[in-house]
């Protein structure tokens, strides 16, 4: 006789959170089109395993970032695609290429940070690969290599098949009382 995975499995909130802990923070997963980051400063955001993502391009260098102001933890990109610099719309502060803190308002008189700790306010980075005109991201600080995640003869396809792939994207959210695996 087979057995079957109790219902829990797909409708509880707390399997998801390991879920997303144990097997979506450790792989490759989609996050977006490069053709959407072609200008200076263009980004997408996404949130993905649980974890808002922003995707910027800092002239022609496509980084990957946790999507929340190191001060105030508000979001530095609110839209799902634009174009403007890596800047919190909270209190301003505005985060270089690297996701280090670039300048900060008032910086002197409000916070009195000496100089290393300045430099050592960083945003999250995560692993980011384009493949072809897909971009992936992984959440993990050692992420695995990504041909041990897909074939060559995939990563072959994707290529040569995402040149085709349209600049229009259509991201959908349904909001539903089950989990990933039903869907």
């Amino acid at each position: 006789m087979r057995s079957r995975m109790h219902p829990k499995y797909y409708l509880s909130n707390d399997i998801f959170d390991r879920e997303q802990q144990k097997i979506f923070r450790k792989v490759w997963l989609f996050a977006g089109l490069k053709t959407l980051l072609t200008k200076h400063n263009a980004f997408i955001t996404r949130k993905i395993a649980g974890i808002p993502v922003v995707i910027q391009n800092f002239h022609g260098e496509l980084r990957a970032f946790e999507n929340v102001c190191l001060h105030r933890s508000a979001l530095l990109q609110t839209e799902p695609v634009g174009c403007r610099p890596l800047v919190c719309a909270y209190h301003a502060w505005r985060y270089d290429a690297q996701g280090k803190v670039a300048s900060i308002p008032e910086c002197d008189s409000l916070y009195r940070f000496d100089e290393t700790e300045k430099n050592n306010l960083k945003l999250r980075e995560f692993a980011l690969r384009a493949v072809g005109n897909v971009l992936f991201v992984n959440l993990d600080p050692q992420p695995l290599p990504f041909e041990q995640q897909f074939s060559p003869a995939f990563i072959d396809l994707l290529e040569r098949s995402s040149n085709t792939y349209d600049t229009e994207v259509m991201v959908t959210t349904w909001h539903c009382k089950f989990n990933w695996k039903l869907g």
